[in-house]
């Protein structure tokens, strides 16, 4: 039986158990996380903790109840000990409460959703690298184009590790990266939350690096959770990007960790320079499930029409 269970019910220490040992975990789900990018979460149950599925929720849309995404949260939906089947997916999803009257979930990249009636679905890319071979296989697949660039950059260059604190490196970020994306200046503080918590609980770091002259020209979060280094929160100076400076940072980290059990999770992206950069690594291209559902299309039909009409 799958059961709702509403935040005050739910049984933290099992819940993080069950995200901590599942097949297809990931750090987004945490309880900490998710108490600092959405406040506000339930939980579907199944069992005693066998599965879950978090929910996020708000009621920003028309004063409802709605189940969203929070801001970098990439992927959420079923994790279980064993890869959740395509039934299973089906069952959490359709235990979603009517109460929510409109839904938006990524699901993980481990959650094959099947046929779903009733929900829009669409894919969205991840790209992934393996660690667990020698650097220099792992580099023999890089990009002519990333190479020629690297041989320049490593000369320049220095890794280090915690060059800013959160604060900084979020304004580093909003100063270069914001205009391009579309993130409220809440969801920032929020993040700096998680980035002090992944810290202290040794499932983050940051690393940066710095040109001949020891000064910081890139800067990045990386979530350390589930045999994954996930690039979640990264920036580069005016300087920097002109060194290639993020060049030579994935490049050292892949360095650090190769021939370990780890994978490198680039953590999108659906812009295509961004795609061609990440693949440039020889990562590889997958997809993760996006589902969505309207429950009161009749109302807004009613709705439209009436302004329409107006």
């Amino acid at each position: 039986m799958i059961r709702h269970l509403p935040h005050t019910a739910i049984d933290r220490s099992r819940y993080d158990a069950s995200i901590a040992a599942a097949a297809n975990g990931m750090p987004y789900a945490f309880s900490w996380y998710l108490d600092a990018m959405a406040g506000r979460w339930d939980v579907l149950v199944l069992g005693d903790y066998e599965a879950v599925c978090p929910l996020p929720w708000n009621a920003k849309w028309l004063g409802l109840k709605q189940v969203y995404q929070p801001f970098f949260c990439q992927q959420l939906g079923v994790f279980a000990k064993e890869i959740p089947s395509p039934e299973l997916v089906k069952s959490f999803l359709d235990a979603i409460p009517n109460s929510f009257r409109k839904v938006h979930l990524c699901l993980n990249e481990k959650n094959a959703a099947g046929k779903l009636s009733g929900w829009e679905i669409h894919q969205r890319p991840n790209y992934l690298l393996h660690l667990n071979r020698p650097f220099e296989t792992i580099e023999s697949h890089y990009a002519k184009s990333l190479k020629k660039r690297l041989r320049k950059a490593r000369t320049l260059h220095q890794l280090v590790e915690y060059p800013l604190s959160p604060e900084a490196l979020s304004a580093l970020y909003q100063k270069q990266v914001g205009d391009k994306v579309e993130c409220p200046p809440a969801a920032y503080r929020h993040f700096e939350q998680v980035m002090h918590q992944a810290i202290t609980r040794k499932l983050g770091t940051i690393w940066g690096a710095t040109d001949s002259a020891g000064e910081l020209t890139v800067a990045g979060f990386f979530l350390q959770s589930h045999n994954r280094l996930i690039n979640v929160f990264g920036a580069s100076t005016p300087k920097g990007k002109k060194l290639h400076s993020m060049h030579f940072l994935l490049d050292a980290l892949i360095r650090k960790h190769a021939g370990q059990d780890w994978v490198l999770d680039f953590e999108g992206s659906a812009i295509p320079s961004i795609a061609v950069f990440f693949g440039s690594f020889g990562a590889r291209e997958v997809h993760y499930t996006c589902v969505g559902r309207d429950g009161m299309p009749g109302v807004l039909k009613r709705i439209k029409k009436a302004y329409r009409n107006f």
